[in-house]
């Protein structure tokens, strides 16, 4: 019995310590619980602070897709925020366990050419998954086949760290030429570039088995069959386009050792050293997609290679890519990264930043930011329109959202013509989609003409501290209304410009105006075409219809062996200033631009080309600082087309101004000359600047010029503007603020009686004022032909040259057919009477005046789809209420497009100043000298502007 009671003691003994093992056991994993899975663990981890969910990685075996997976999942149900943990290493991916999923992606392929349609086959998918982080431990992933290494979709604050992607085989095939011998050469193949030469065939391949077999999808997916080729030349790292240099080949020949004797007919025309990639145009599958996702960031991360376009980034907000690496492996050989554009991002929002990256051997562009264009094909009902994709390799994709804000846009002219909000959304196939808006859709929309752009995803751009190397294109594309900022990069031989700004609703359909660009401390070596290119796709020259806005560029230095262009277009707000042109000359084109400066530019060279052209411009909207030494020449200079009070008719005072910058600066027609209140203290804001208009007008609108030497200093933020008839009461007709930039800012108000305006800054930038223009507009009443009363058979026609997109037709011929317009003007008096019209030959109207005697008015035009240049006519028009009538009993007059009246002032004609053609030098200074020089009589009274 004894020995059984210790044998039962021994026992308790040895449970009770089991039992107290198992508490502790219990203890510690309620602390730090630690969950084993075939292919993960999960713990706890405390970093500053912060408790993370840990789902570690446990991978084996040739494919690491389920094993990833698997932990995926587990991240995703975990608590958070949690952290997906890649163990130091090397992570194949093949394509058999890839995930099959539906994605529309933007500039890739066309359906025609992709009998997978919208399937892509996706190595790693996080979907709907919020606070991650992907810890790489500078792992590499590498893929096999084509598939599409990683897939973010709708994701929130997800972060990937440290990690680089690489494929096997890439789907461009690289060899470089060792010799070339009468009518052969010799080159050696890529490793990573798979192929076979069978009965003196060559032919590339993807991986295969010992007996030959295809292991992936390389081969099937069509990347055999080239179709577009780039030659690299590693002394200059220069790529660009050309023909196929194997297109000639009779036979081929394996030497051992990855090397290849190639035949040809005769001599081929090939650079030992240079090597060749190769590659299919079709872009089936991409680097990686981001898929309406928010709060993105990628540091450390590298691409190595892409089988398409590199990263899409598709209606995300808020994309961060630092220390970011595009480019071949070090120490791999390979020349190229990506079969096609780097980096994408169409139709973002928020903030994109793109900083302290590398990108090196693209086939197309490393960065390209835009929105897209869709046609309005038609208009079903009052509310809705139904829209087109035009472009075949951007399509079904869901481009509108409930709450996004269009904006109708002309496709010709690219400006916008007015805005909706989107209500409702149904995709009618891949490329149509009918949208329901908040109100009906304006007369002047039309079909087939007019396009639509989403307004709501339009980005903020950052791309700082990067390098853009070996590229055969441009450097960095971007079209976006938010503020962009492209800084302290490099660009190293691109073939193509550097930076371009286009906009197109007729090629790419790639949408996008520009409204604050600044291009600064960026290194320029050796860039093809205009090293910067402002291109909008508009026909129109006119600068009054600019499609980008506040361009400023400015610190940069530009390196090359000719001349460097830089070509701006349809601008409004372009600046060129304290750049250094440190090797070759410089040629700067500006059309129908304007709020132009160029200053503050040096030259490391002498004896070089130093031009700026202008086309189609405003001569007072533009200044270039002659101490650059540039010669400046101008084509097809435009005059303004406006209701503005003439500059030489006004003078100004101001409440203080510097010396070389008085008030009559503002209102001297120059662009280049500037009025600027004094220093502090003495010029503390507000400061007022008023203008005398030598008549009395009436006045509905005020036009305010920024100085155009490129400074911002003394610009106009916060105003009020007043009126006078004797210029000592002044009534308040106007106030505000507007934006801090370079563009010419407007102010309207009700039309008022004046003799005097006077502007006062409240606000500036600097805490002074400035202004190189000052123009005040009479007031114009604009009446469209088809708001009158329409008799007999006179009728409404539609026509997109017509102001309103409508004409009245059919007037005349009987005594029952014309319109008749009612005129409400604010003061009695005779008016001006501007009459647009659409014909081809010459005809009449007869024109009534509140049943007065008619007035017969002859018009010639062109054509009956052009409006016609204006026929005028002066008119007695009463306060208030006024009918004109158009008619012509006898013959058919023209159609009536529309009539502009404008008040006829009698100006005090007393000369205030002379503009001289050209600088008057070796003049002392003097009003009597300089209007001997002038070959004007002594006692005439001038006013001069620093000897102009």
């Amino acid at each position: 019995m004894l020995k059984s009671l210790l044998c039962s003691k021994t026992f308790a003994f040895k449970l009770l310590t089991i039992m107290v093992f198992i508490a502790a056991l219990a203890f510690m994993l309620q602390s730090n619980p630690v969950r084993a899975a075939t292919n993960y663990t999960q713990s706890m981890e405390t970093i500053n602070g912060m408790n993370y969910t840990m789902i570690t990685v446990q991978y084996s075996g040739e494919d690491a897709g389920p094993a990833v997976a698997e932990a995926i999942a587990a991240a995703k149900s975990g608590p958070k925020p949690v952290i997906l943990d890649f163990p130091t290493g090397t992570y194949h991916f093949k394509d058999a366990s890839a995930v099959i999923a539906e994605y529309y992606v933007s500039n890739t392929a066309s359906l025609n050419r992709n009998p997978d349609g919208a399937a892509k086959k996706v190595a790693i998918l996080m979907k709907d998954i919020q606070d991650l982080t992907i810890r790489g431990n500078h792992s590499t992933f590498i893929f096999h086949g084509v598939v599409t290494p990683i897939v973010f979709d709708h994701v929130t604050n997800v972060k990937m760290e440290d990690v680089s992607f690489d494929f096997k085989r890439p789907v461009v095939s690289e060899l470089t030429v060792r010799a070339v011998t009468g009518t052969s050469i010799e080159a050696d193949i890529h490793e990573d570039s798979l192929y076979s030469v069978s009965n003196n065939q060559f032919k590339w391949t993807g991986e295969v088995d010992r007996s030959g077999n295809p292991l992936d999808n390389w081969t099937a997916r069509g990347y055999a069959n080239i179709t577009q080729v780039q030659e690299y030349d590693p002394v200059t790292k220069e790529t660009w386009r050309r023909s196929n240099p194997l297109s000639g080949v009779t036979s081929a020949q394996d030497l051992g050792n990855r090397r290849v004797r190639f035949h040809y007919n005769s001599a081929p025309s090939l650079t030992v050293g240079n090597t060749f990639q190769f590659r299919n145009d079709i872009r089936k599958e991409q680097g990686a997609f981001i898929y309406r996702s928010k709060d993105v960031t990628w540091t450390g991360v590298n691409f190595h290679a892409a089988p398409g376009l590199g990263i899409v980034s598709q209606y995300s907000e808020n994309l961060n890519f630092e220390h970011f690496n595009f480019a071949p492996r070090a120490g791999s050989g390979r020349t190229n990264a990506s079969m096609a554009d780097f980096m994408q991002f169409s139709g973002c929002k928020g903030e994109i930043k793109v900083n302290n990256s590398n990108f090196f051997g693209a086939h197309d562009d490393p960065i390209n930011v835009h929105g897209t264009h869709l046609m309005i094909v038609d208009k079903p009902s009052p509310n809705q329109i139904k829209v087109q994709f035009k472009h075949d390799e951007s399509w079904g994709f869901d481009a509108f959202a409930v709450n996004d804000t269009i904006d109708y846009i002309n496709a010709s002219s690219l400006l916008v013509v007015d805005h909706a909000v989107v209500t409702a959304v149904t995709r009618v196939d891949n490329y149509n989609i009918l949208l329901t808006l908040d109100r009906i859709v304006p007369d002047l929309v039309t079909a087939n003409k007019d396009v639509v752009e989403n307004a709501t995803w339009t980005p903020n751009v950052t791309i700082t501290g990067s390098t853009f190397e070996s590229v055969p294109t441009r450097g960095i594309l971007v079209t976006t209304r938010g503020k962009v900022l492209i800084d302290h990069n490099t660009f190293h031989r691109t073939k193509m410009s550097a930076i371009l700004i286009a906009d197109d609703a007729s090629s790419w359909y790639e949408s996008g105006m520009v409204r604050d660009v600044t291009i600064s401390n960026n290194r320029f070596h050796n860039t093809g075409n205009a090293v910067i290119d402002v291109d909008p796709s508009t026909s129109s020259t006119d600068p009054t219809k600019t499609v980008h806005s506040n361009i400023r560029i400015d610190g940069n230095t530009f390196k090359m062996d000719g001349t460097t262009t830089i070509q701006g277009k349809g601008v409004d707000g372009f600046s060129f200033t304290n750049n250094v042109i440190e090797e070759g000359g410089l040629s700067l084109d500006l059309r129908g631009s304007k709020s132009v400066a160029v200053a503050g530019n040096t030259f490391a060279q002498s004896g070089v080309t130093k031009r700026v052209n202008f086309y189609n411009m405003y001569s007072n909207y533009d200044a270039v600082d002659p101490e650059q030494g540039f010669v400046v020449s101008r084509t097809n200079d435009m005059a303004p087309v406006s209701n503005d009070i003439p500059w030489y008719a006004m003078s100004a005072t101001a409440t203080s101004q510097i010396e070389g910058h008085d008030a009559n600066q503002a209102v001297d027609g120059e662009g280049a000359s500037f009025w600027q209140s004094e220093l502090l203290p003495a010029g503390n804001l507000p400061q007022s600047i008023t203008l005398e208009f030598g008549g009395s007008y009436t006045i509905s609108k005020l036009r305010y010029m920024p100085r155009l030497d490129g400074q911002s200093l003394g610009m106009i933020t916060s105003y009020r503007i007043e009126a006078s008839t004797d210029g000592v009461h002044f009534t308040e007709i106007a106030s505000g603020a507007w934006a801090n930039d370079m563009t010419e800012k407007t102010a309207a108000f009700a039309p008022v009686s004046a003799k005097y305006v006077k502007l006062t800054a409240i606000s500036a930038s600097g805490n002074r004022a400035a202004a190189a223009a000052i123009n005040v507009e009479r007031y114009v009443h604009s009446i469209e032909g088809e708001s009158g009363k329409i008799s007999g058979n006179a009728k409404i026609g539609n026509l997109s040259a017509a102001s309103g997109g409508q004409y009245v037709g059919n007037i005349g011929n009987d005594s029952s057919s014309f319109v008749t317009l009612q005129a409400n003007v604010p003061v009695a008096g005779m008016y001006n009477m501007n009459i647009y019209s659409v014909l081809s030959g010459t005809r009449s109207f007869l024109v009534s005046v509140n049943d007065g005697v008619p007035q017969e008015v002859k018009v010639t035009g062109s054509s009956w789809t052009q409006v016609a240049s204006p026929a005028s006519l002066t008119i007695p028009l009463l306060s208030g209420n006024n009918t004109i009538k158009f008619y012509n009993d006898a013959a058919y007059a023209p159609d009536l497009d529309r009539i502009v009246l404008s008040e006829v002032v009698s100006v005090d004609k007393k000369l205030k100043s002379i503009q001289t053609p050209k600088a008057i030098t070796g003049v002392a200074i003097g009003t009597a000298k300089t209007a001997a020089a002038l070959g004007l009589p002594g006692k005439l009274s001038l006013l001069t502007y620093g000897g102009r």
